[in-house]
Formats: structure tokens, sequence, C-alpha cells
């Protein structure tokens, strides 16, 4: 007849709103503007009316301001929502809620028929509002008359394929079995089980119990952690029951920790009793089960019937004390089930297509214990080893992170449908914006080494700094830029503008390919920046807008010829422009190393006469040109703060005859460098410049002293 979701959660307080009018008479149609919200399909409005108390109605729809509303309790019977009033006589408020704070209690109420009418499908939601800690049996809807009834997660609260990214039970009793499923017509998806604080007597995770025998669908579930009991332990168990007409169905669901290590007793993943009939075990993932008594076997999968159907399965690391104790595949009904396209760790894996004496290492992101990745990794076996299911049972070709394998060609084994990152994107023109954090490596920046650079300062007096604030480096050679491997993280979020076809293989090679790096605070480590001392080698504008570049803060850095960008993974077309919005690291290997780069400096002598005791001197002040020998630039690793080389004046006092002193403007020269914070520490020298000291006839002049700055590690 009717599908009916009701919300399982915590938050009894999503939001609360004045309906400001109805229509229809049971269900309503309720005029809510409450925007933005979190309320939901299946959640519950709690309205209190001044005089006949709480009424309770049940969120059927969202149709933008139109929400539609069905009576559940209270009050005096069916009641309008419009109709209820406050304190004031106006009209009273609605609080939204979860329907049910508990899984027991939303399946203690599949057989009320204020929720559910004959030939209903009852779906229970289950928020990640907080952790479930509760013993689950699901037998309820016989008495109605449900045709099925589904335990899952909203798709906004699903795991991602990892322990703590989702819904999730975590059991604490003392149970035989934490979730019992006990009726046919039954599914139970996109949750996580827990087990790691159970008590000492729990034997399984989940159990297909009695009259649990057709279409009966456990999926896309992670379960882990059931260790240290007192009793043989499987991670999931099916009963021996019903009769050739049974179809249970375990698919794309991850088991591992099934560890019994400090008992006298055997641990299995999956166990399939004798007795059974029409068992798929189809792309399920089991990893690490461990039994550790003598004589105590750990197997991944154990068959005791024959009519067990195993495809696309991945059995990894069985541990046992005694190495013929240890099986990724086995038991007594295994070598008669019917089994392909598997893969183990061990020789098990029997099948003409099936994969064996697999290194589990290789197969996965992660085995570290408490942060366990069973997703696969790049270039692991399983990847196109597994055979097409199709579409039935239903959703098995949806994997472990919602992914539909039929939109590839080749089906891989396990619970994860591995997924490489080369996307193709198109049209040329795309702005892609990566809003996580990214890695940038650039490996050798610019070539060749004999692109000219010129600097163009102007100095007024001796006394001025030499780094201009306009001061332009222009290469006017072709120029190379080669990125090795662009961006990272794989989960850094691209937003594309148009219709996009993207391809991260070998990506965007185009004459004028723009990149606008919008990092805050690039690193930058400079461990010979300049020679001479008084050169200012200005590099900054290849990366725009950066808070803290290099110096100095307005340099501008033009590449006035073609530009090659060669990308192994980023984003391609023509002219894709990228905006990286979020924290860069940018190592720079070899930067600029121009042949003609020039500064010297010298000086143009004064000239001082007395007259009738006058003094002049001519010029006013000393003049010094930045003009001569090339320096050699490397940038190896990184610096965070802005660097300058300052040209400074300071007045000498010239004696003549013993008693005449003549102060001019600026005729020693000192030279001296100012140095922003580095980060990591590092080495900066510079070489001998050569300033002439001013002559001046009849007059003793001090000779500057020039000093090298010097910083150590």
């Amino acid at each position: 007849m009717a599908t009916v979701t009701t919300s399982i959660g915590t938050n009894s307080s999503l939001g609360t709103s004045t309906p400001s009018g109805c229509s229809g008479s049971g269900p309503w149609d309720v005029t809510i503007s409450l925007s933005p919200h979190n309320v939901s399909v299946g959640d519950t409005a709690k309205i209190t009316d001044y005089t006949l108390g709480d009424f309770y109605y049940l969120i059927t729809a969202i149709s933008g301001t139109t929400w539609t509303f069905k009576y559940i309790s209270g009050g005096m019977g069916s009641t309008s929502p419009c109709t209820l009033v406050d304190m004031s006589y106006g009209q009273a408020s609605a609080t939204f809620q979860r329907t049910y704070s508990t899984i027991g209690a939303w399946e203690s109420d599949l057989d009320d028929t204020s929720y559910y009418s004959s030939s209903d499908d009852a779906v229970g939601e289950a928020y990640n509002d907080s952790v479930f800690d509760e013993y689950i049996v699901i037998d309820g809807g016989g008495t109605v008359g449900l045709s099925s009834v589904t335990l899952t997660a909203p798709s906004s609260q699903r795991h991602d394929g990892k322990a703590g990214t989702g819904t999730r039970i975590e059991y604490t009793g003392n149970e035989g079995s934490s979730f019992r499923i006990k009726r046919s017509q039954c599914t139970v998806e996109w949750l996580e089980l827990d087990l790691t604080s159970t008590g000492s007597s729990v034997a399984a995770g989940v159990n297909f119990g009695a009259n649990s025998t057709q279409d009966v669908y456990c999926r896309n579930n992670i379960i882990h952690g059931l260790t240290t009991q007192s009793t043989h332990i499987h991670g999931v168990y099916v009963w021996g029951t019903g009769n050739s007409s049974n179809t249970r169905y375990f698919m794309n669901n991850i088991l591992y920790n099934i560890d019994n290590s400090s008992t006298t007793k055997e641990a299995s993943g999956i166990t399939v009793s004798s007795g059974n009939w029409g068992v798929y075990l189809y792309n399920n993932t089991v990893y690490y089960v461990k039994a550790t008594g003598s004589g105590d076997q750990a197997l991944c999968f154990s068959i005791h019937d024959t009519d067990t159907f195993l495809k696309n399965n991945i059995a990894a690391r069985a541990d046992a004390a005694s190495a013929s104790n240890e099986k990724c595949f086995g038991e007594s009904g295994f070598s008669g089930s019917t089994h392909d396209y598997n893969l183990s760790t061990d020789s098990t894996a029997t099948g003409t297509n099936s994969l064996t004496g697999e290194d589990y290492e290789d197969l996965f992101v992660s085995v570290t214990g408490g942060t366990e990745d069973l997703h696969l990794e790049e270039g692991a076996a399983a990847i196109d080893a597994g055979v097409d299911l199709g579409t039935s049972p239903t959703n098995v070709n949806i994997d472990i992170d919602g992914f539909d394998r039929d939109t590839v060609a080749s089906w891989d084994i396990g619970a994860d449908e591995y997924v490489s990152s080369a996307i193709n994107i198109t049209p040329a023109s795309a702005e892609c914006v990566f809003a996580a954090d990214l890695t940038v490596t650039i490996a050798k920046f610019v070539t060749p080494d004999a692109a000219a650079c010129v600097l163009a300062a102007v100095i007024d007096n001796v006394g001025k700094a030499i780094a201009p604030d306009a001061a332009a480096c222009v290469f006017a050679a072709d120029l190379t830029v080669t990125i090795d491997k662009v961006v990272t993280p794989d989960a850094a979020a691209c937003v594309f503008t148009s219709s996009l076809t993207v391809t991260v293989d070998k990506v965007v090679s185009p004459d004028a390919a723009i990149a606008d790096l919008a990092a805050v605070d690039p690193t930058v480590f400079i461990e010979k920046f300049v020679t001479p001392d008084a050169a200012a080698c200005v590099l900054a504008a290849v990366i725009d807008n950066v808070d803290k570049g290099i110096a100095p803060d307005a340099a501008e850095c033009v590449f006035a010829a073609s530009v090659t960008v060669t990308v192994e993974k980023v984003v391609t077309p023509d002219v894709a422009e990228c905006v990286f919005s979020a924290d860069l690291t940018v190592t720079i290997e070899k930067f600029v190393t121009p042949d003609a780069a020039v500064a010297d400096l010298s000086a143009v002598d004064p000239t001082v006469s007395i007259t009738g005791g006058g003094t002049t001197v001519s010029p006013a002040s000393a003049v010094a040109t930045l003009a001569a020998p090339d320096p050699t630039t490397f940038i190896d690793t990184v610096l965070t703060a802005t660097a300058s080389f300052n040209l400074a004046a300071q007045s000498p006092t010239v004696v003549v005859s013993g008693n005449t002193t003549i102060t001019p403007s600026a005729a020693t020269v000192l030279l001296g460098a100012s140095l922003g914070g580095l980060n990591p520490p590092g080495l900066i020298y510079v070489s001998d410049p050569q300033i002439n000291a001013p002559f001046v006839s009849g007059a003793q002049i001090d000779v500057p002293n020039i000093f090298k700055p010097r910083i150590e590690r």
C-alpha cells in the first residue's frame, strides 16, 4: 500500500514554527514557514493546546512550505493542527522532534495501526544524533500485516565505509546476539555495529534467526570488534531454518576484528550453519579473525551448508595457534557450495576465477588497529577481478560507499568498488574551486636557465632602500613550468561552474593556462637569496594573492612569453582556471637562475671647496647606481615572511685643517640587511659588494665599514 517512514534519534528540538494555514480533513496540508530547517519526513510535530493538551502528528511529506501532518495521538482525538490554540488563544506553535528515541521503541510500534495499515512498508530511519546502546530484535509487523520492514540510516547519516562516520549501534549488554532478525521481508542496512564493549556472553553480532527465511537482506553495514568472549563467536550467524524457498542475502558488508584470542574458543567472521537453504554471500570483505587456543579454529567464512552461494568476497588474515586451524574459507559445506570469484590471503579461495595467496597489506588503504580503512588501495589484486552480478538481488550493485558498480566496466572483489581518481572534465573554460586543504609540490618551476631577469630599481638617495614597490622581473624567453603532483587530498571539494568533463591523468598543457593560488601563509625557505648584498631580486607574482609572500610586498613578476604547464594529476581544460582557496605548502626546488641579472654599486665623488669660511659640497648627495655582477638565486625549500635588503646612508664628519667641520648629506655608505622571520631557520649570506668611497679634497673621510650579515640555522 504505502511506505511509512518514521525517524529514530535523540534530537527532540529540530525547530519550532507556527502553522499559518491548513487544508484537508486529515491528513492535513499545513503551511509552515521554517527555513532553513533540519526536519525530515518521518519526524513528529508536537503541538500543545492550552486546554486540550499535547497533540502528535507524523510528518509524511514536505514540499516547500507545505508539510503534510498525519494525526497519531494526543488531545481529544484527530484534530486539525490549525484549530489548536495557545494561552492567548492564538494559533499554537509546533515543535519538531524525532518520532522515536530508540530502535527498540520503533520496533515495538510496528503493529500500531495509528501509523500502519495492512500491506504497508515500514521504514525506520536511524539518525546519528547519538550512539544507540541497545539489544535489537526485529520481529514485529505481522499482526497489522506489513509487507516489509526496513531499518536504515537516511542518506545524510550514513557511514563512508569507515567506523565512526555514521549511525552507530554500540551494544554494551550481555545478550547472546546483539542484533536478531526474526522475520521475513526484512532489510537492515547502512549501520555500524560496534561490538568492542559488549558483555562476555555475546556470541554473535548479527543473527539471522528463526522465521527470517525469505527476502532477508543485511547489506552495506560495518560490523567489528567482537572480542574475548566466553563462547565461540561469529560476526554474523545464519541459523539453519526454513525450506528451499529461502532467500537470505548478506551483501556489500565489511566485517573485521573478530578476535577470541584470550579464551579457548573459536572465532569466525560469517558462519552459515547446516540445515540452511538459499544463503547468498556477495561482495563482502572479512578481515582479521583470530583464535589462539590450542586446537581452536579461526575462519573468515565458516560454511556448513552446501546451499550457500559465495561470489566476490574477500577473506583476509585468519589467525590461529596452528596454521592448519586458520582458514579464510572452510568447514564441511564449503567444498559443495557454489563459489567463485573470491579472494583469500591463503590457498582456500577455490574456484576457477578466484585469487589466493594475496598479501592483506597490499589490499587495503589501512590495516592499522583502531584506524582501519578497508577500502581497496590502488593496485590491489581485487580490483576488476570480480564478476558482474547485475542488479539482482536488489542493490547488490551498490558498494559500501553507495557507489553503483554498474557504472564501471568491471566489478571488484569485496565490499568496496575502487574508483580511480582519473575523471574527465570539459569544456575548455572550467573553473575548479578546491575547498579543502591542499598540498602543492613543484619539482622544477622555471626553465630555461638563461631566462633574462631585469631588475628595474630607482634610488633617489643612497639612504633609500633598494627594493622599490614596483620592481619588475621580466622573463624574456620561453619558459616551461612542470608541476609533478599538484593537488591533495582526495577529499578536496571541487565545484564546476558548467557542464564539464575532467581528465585527471596528465592534464593541462595550454599556452596560456592560468593558475591562481589563493593560499594562506605559504612557506618559502631561501637558502641563498641574492648576491651581491645590494641586489634586490623580486620573486612574488607567480603566486597571486598570497598573504605573506616573497619580498617585497608589491613586487610584480611577469612572464612575457609562452608558458607550458604539465600537470600529472590536476584539472584539464585548455584554459582551465584553478583557484585554490585553502592552505597550501609550496616547495620550490630550483626557481630562477638568470644569467643576465645585474646589480652593481658605484658612487659619484662629491667635491668639497672652502671659500671665505664658507663650505660648498657638490653634488649634495653621493649617487649610487645599481648595475653589475650576475647573481644566482636558488630557492630550495621555505620562508614565511618578507625578506628585503636595505641600502642606508651614514653621515660622516669631515675635518679640514683641524678646525673646520663639514657634514655632507650623504657620503659614507653603510650596507645592511633586514630579514623577516625564517621558518624553518635557514642561512642567508651575501658576497662582497664593491663600494667606492667618495674623495673629498683636503678632507678626511672615514672609509665605510661593510659587514656581511650571516644568520646560522
